[in-house]
């Protein structure tokens, strides 16, 4: 992957899934246009990254689709209004960008 931070994780995984990774790893390209130029398909990937994966016509095994499935655990919360102590309200915005890896230096 690139930095050392990303290598240590790397030798953390098991093999299967590191491979998997690694494999998954030149699609990057496709999937970061694809992320970025589709809002639907960034909700989907946050909600089931596998699935997106295929969706997006990425093959991907099937134990990286089983490690990828989030199982509904990640729940994006209802953006509330805040109210500031001078009156004036401010609605958050959540936004996910994704970018490039970064090879190391």
């Amino acid at each position: 992957m690139g930095s050392t931070q990303d290598e240590e994780l790397l030798r953390g995984l098991p093999a299967d899934l590191r491979a998997s990774l690694m494999k998954l790893r030149s699609y990057e390209s496709t999937i970061l246009s694809k992320l970025n130029g589709d809002p639907n398909m960034a909700d989907l990937f946050l909600k089931d990254p596998g699935g997106a994966l295929v969706k997006m016509g990425i093959p991907i095994s099937n134990y990286l689709r089983k490690c990828a499935n989030t199982q509904g655990r990640i729940v994006i919360p209802p953006v509330k209004r805040i109210c500031l102590p001078n009156g004036q309200t401010i609605t958050p915005k959540i936004k996910v960008r994704y970018v490039p890896h970064r090879e190391s230096t």
